[in-house]
């Protein structure tokens, strides 16, 4: 997988899917653009695209108290929705993008484990 550019500190907004199985993570509010040759501060909106892929493929977990809470795809879209997600690290393996985030003071992982190149699209705001 190519990165194409950091996520850290970014906003989840919304993780759909389409009728062709592909997902979509929407993102926004500001990060780094490594991709045009230079570096910078942006602010705008990426949409991360994953090809083919099964919601069991999408795995999110939290604590709460002492427990680990494991989230259902259904789950993690509502959290998603109703509450500021930040992106406070990522991850990438092979096969494997993994994010830490905050969700109002709680720690909440997520992993999509996918097979298919991720296309990134970077849509900058206009100010």
């Amino acid at each position: 997988m190519k990165k194409r550019f950091s996520l850290h500190n970014m906003y989840l907004r919304n993780i759909s899917f389409d009728q062709e199985n592909n997902m979509q993570l929407t993102l926004d509010e500001s990060y780094t653009n490594h991709n045009h040759g230079e570096e910078g501060f942006r602010i705008g909106k990426a949409v991360l695209t994953f090809a083919r892929l099964e919601k069991q493929h999408v795995k999110a977990s939290y604590y709460q108290e002492e427990f680990r809470k494991e989230l259902s795809f259904q789950e993690l879209k509502d959290h998603i929705r109703a509450n500021t997600v930040e992106i406070m690290e990522e991850m990438y393996d092979h096969n494997i993008m993994y994010f830490s985030c905050i969700m109002d003071k709680i720690n909440l992982d997520i992993k999509i484990y996918h097979d298919q190149e991720v296309d990134y699209q970077w849509i900058l705001s206009k100010n």
